[in-house]
């Protein structure tokens, strides 16, 4: 039924389809748009740069080597009828004079039931009516298949109908369908390979997109399927790419955490240039271990050989917490930040089969939580656009954790076509349900935010918009703020304190003078307090790493030599939590990485 419906709708606009098949052969310029929902824009369900089309269009310029193709993406406009109003269709899709306009709705309108049906049908020919006056070829597209147990599905069991009239307008109105929905329906008796399709209930990811890419490659342009990988994996690139390891960028310190039972655990990537994809865990039961002591894990990479597919996602950051027994594994994705857990008893030394077959499965990875897709939890998505750093992170009752973060506040009545807003750091959390979040903001626009716990369990927190500039400090939970006004190029800040304290080098006033290291305490009634540090005896003291012992707010100063001079790699220790006298330093040598140990004993004052 359906393929007689398809061959009847596309026999009209055939000529002009034809049309456009030769300017893409013979490298004319070709302009593809689409307008629909959040499933039309690329958001970070994907990666804020892919979808459908992005997809069909990589295929079609390896079927058409000298195609010439613009792509005008106009999604996010909720429903059929708020893609109607304000001119919208005019100004973000029309405007560009496209070729070809693929139109997709149903998804938010189905949520208004039967009841709602010849408004729908109705607004979407006029939408098609508008292309065609415009001289455009339009397509009307059905979306994909849901969770319907899901809260989000539970409102939208008439989707089928929404996507049944869909189609029927494509006929009435003589033009061309292409019917994801279709090619959808076998998953749901396969309910695994539908949620491996889906980045929530009803948004699709990647493997989910190219899927809508077949579809719509197979209606319109079927020579270019074969140029389109519709599996669920990401498919590797045809180039070979040479990754490296290195250390994740990251709170200062949290990527290497000893453990209550004395696991020594880090976490690093590995990059190809400039751009980190794959996220490594590392551990170590021996009480000073080398790096090759360590046992190794990929959670995000290449599909087949990591427990998460990479999904051609950056990371961004990342940092270790141990919370109510288990070791919780923060990273931003470039979409967001996630979370994966897991309990020490399972880091088995040496290593069985049986416990490395565990460790591969993402359920491991994702005892915290029922909401298993193919990825990471995600604790905050990014909204509309991207914004997966991760600033710091301290555990609060209960699993999720709060994080600091980046944050992109989305301008009201956007529609998601033009996006404004500030960039600010937010302290976020969730709980188990898909959709219940405590958001705070805290700061606008700095470049950089650290966190310091007290016994009396309160947060104090650091600021600076970029290095340089002066420090701004504060308490989570308190509206008042100070500033610290002299110029500062490095701050550190321990997890733990009595009080609020950190370690700041105020810049050279002028190239004869050295840099000048103080003491900061804040938090108390009175004003931030700044005390100079005399200068150190010894000219090997190239990098001191402070520390907090947790009993004291004191600094302890321990030597380690840099390889070359530079900025001190304050980022390759770990920071002690109280009682602890260890402290573990993870270095990177030119892409090389390695492992040591020191003990605060060891130190020099």
């Amino acid at each position: 039924m359906t393929a007689i419906l398809l061959s009847f709708a596309n026999a009209a606009p055939a000529p002009k389809l034809d049309n456009i098949t030769a300017k893409l052969k013979n490298g004319q310029t070709v302009t593809l748009a689409t307008f629909g929902d959040s499933i039309t824009w690329p958001c970070f369900h994907t990666d804020y740069r892919q979808n459908y089309i992005t997809f069909a269009v990589d295929a079609l310029r390896l079927a058409y080597p000298r195609a010439d193709i613009r792509i005008v993406h106009a999604g996010n406009m909720g429903t059929t009828g708020r893609g109607l109003s304000k001119t919208r269709f005019e100004r973000y899709v029309l405007a560009y004079q496209p070729d070809l306009v693929f139109i997709m709705f149903g998804m938010n309108d189905c949520t208004g039931g039967e009841n709602n049906l010849e408004l729908f049908t109705d607004q979407l020919a006029r939408l098609v009516q508008k292309t065609s006056d415009s001289g455009a070829t339009p397509v009307i597209c059905t979306q994909n298949e849901i969770l319907y147990e899901s809260p989000n599905g539970k409102k939208r069991k008439s989707l089928p109908l929404y996507m049944a009239r869909a189609l029927e307008v494509a006929r009435h109105e003589k033009v061309i369908a292409v019917d994801c929905f279709a090619d959808w329906s076998p998953l749901k008796s396969h309910r695994d390979d539908l949620v491996a399709r889906l980045n929530d209930s009803i948004h699709p990811n990647h493997a989910g997109h190219r899927l809508m890419a077949y579809s719509l490659l197979k209606t319109l342009w079927p020579k270019a399927v074969k140029h389109l990988s519709t599996e669920i994996a990401t498919p590797e690139p045809r180039e070979k790419r040479v990754f490296q390891p290195q250390l994740l960028p990251g709170p200062t310190g949290k990527q290497v955490l000893r453990t209550a039972q004395g696991f020594w655990c880090t976490l690093s990537g590995r990059y190809h240039g400039e751009h980190g994809r794959d996220l490594v865990f590392s551990w170590s039961d021996g009480n000073r271990p080398t790096w090759d002591e360590f046992q190794h894990i990929t959670l995000v990479g290449t599909p087949g050989e990591a427990v998460f597919d990479h999904m051609d996602r950056p990371l961004t950051s990342g940092m270790l917490l141990e919370h109510e027994g288990r070791i919780h594994i923060l990273f931003g994705w470039k979409v967001g930040i996630f979370m994966l857990t897991i309990d020490p008893a399972l880091l088995a030394s040496p290593p069985t089969p049986e416990s490395l077959s565990r460790l591969a499965r993402p359920a491991t990875w994702l005892a915290h939580t029922d909401q298993r897709f193919i990825r990471p939890s995600e604790v905050l998505n990014a909204n509309y656009r991207p914004g997966g750093i991760l600033y710091d992170a301290f555990p609060r009752p209960g699993v999720w954790p709060y994080v600091v973060c980046r944050f992109l506040k989305k301008s009201t009545d956007t529609g998601g076509e033009v996006v404004k807003g500030e960039d600010a750091i937010a302290l976020a959390t969730r709980e188990h349900g898909p959709d219940t979040r405590q958001l705070d903001l805290l700061a606008v626009s700095p470049g950089f935010l650290r966190l310091i716990t007290t016994p009396d369990g309160q947060h104090h927190y650091l600021t600076q918009d970029r290095p340089g500039n002066r420090i701004q400090v504060g308490t989570i939970g308190s509206s008042e703020r100070h500033h610290v006004d002299y110029p500062i190029d490095q701050v550190i800040v321990p997890t733990h304190g009595q009080h609020p304290v950190a370690v700041i080098r105020k810049t050279a006033d002028s190239p004869a003078k050295g840099p000048v290291w103080m003491r900061l305490n804040w938090g108390t009634a009175d004003l931030p307090r700044v005390v100079e540090f005399p200068s150190p005896e010894t000219t090997t003291l190239k990098t001191p790493l402070p520390w907090s012992a947790g009993s004291t707010d004191g600094i302890t100063w321990q030597m380690v030599s840099p390889a070359t001079d530079g900025p001190p790699p304050f980022r390759y220790s770990s920071r002690l939590p109280p009682g602890q006298r260890s402290l573990g330093i993870l270095k990177d040598d030119h892409g090389r990485l390695s492992f040591e140990v020191v003990n605060s004993e060891d130190s020099r004052p």
